[in-house]
């Protein structure tokens, strides 16, 4: 079974939103990809949401991308995450 890391979570709700952002699309333009509410989207984006296989699959389809390059963009950002909590 796929399980993230819970301290993964933020970083890829930040992926998602910076992927959707970036491809141009907004928030209810999203949803309406996903076939949900745009709630569904902001609790997504603010990590209020578990992003399971199939929710990160359904997402990174729905903007385009791969689930192994959402996956990406997010480690890279909690590898940041983590620099810079040791760092302080």
């Amino acid at each position: 079974m796929f399980q993230l890391r819970p301290s993964l979570q933020p970083s890829l709700s930040k992926a998602i939103r910076d992927c959707r952002v970036t491809v141009g699309l907004t928030a209810d333009a999203f949803a309406e990809r996903l076939g949900q509410p745009v709630s569904f989207v902001q609790q997504i984006e603010k990590a209020e949401l578990s992003i399971d296989r199939k929710r990160l699959r359904t997402c990174a389809e729905a903007l385009g991308v791969s689930s192994d390059e959402l996956l990406d963009i997010a480690w890279s950002g909690y590898e940041e995450l983590v620099v810079l909590q040791h760092s302080n």
